[in-house]
């Protein structure tokens, strides 16, 4: 999948969940304050998504040697690695509802190793 097509997916999911997550905490008296950033969520969560996808060992050598000097032209509000860090926590909940409806169905319960303690895994279908 190419660095669009996932931030296409990811911020198609965001238009979506949003308006919604921003009802729940209306409603549930958790509302924060909002304050405006350069980098949207849906970028947020693409750039995590896509340091999983990277195989760099350390987020700060995937923000600093990749994204702050590969994906510039694509991110033109790029924030730097410590205001990306603190950024993260808003996109944690959103980042896994994301990743949950990505997930393939189980086709089969597959042990993911012979001992009987072992949780037992899916065979993600997709």
């Amino acid at each position: 999948m190419s660095i669009l097509d996932l931030y296409c997916s990811v911020d198609t999911f965001w238009q979506t969940f949003e308006p919604l997550w921003e009802r729940e905490l209306v409603t549930s008296g958790q509302r924060r304050r909002k304050r405006a950033t350069r980098l949207s969520p849906s970028e947020i969560m693409t750039l995590l998504i896509l340091f999983q996808q990277s195989g760099y060992r350390t987020f700060k050598g995937f923000y600093t040697q990749y994204v702050q000097t590969q994906l510039r032209a694509e991110l033109p509000q790029l924030v730097s690695y410590s205001r990306f860090v603190a950024l993260i926590p808003r996109v944690v909940l959103p980042l896994a509802v994301y990743l949950q409806t990505q997930m393939g169905s189980c086709s089969r319960p597959r042990a993911s190793c012979s001992s009987p303690n072992c949780a037992r895994t899916c065979v993600n279908a997709s």
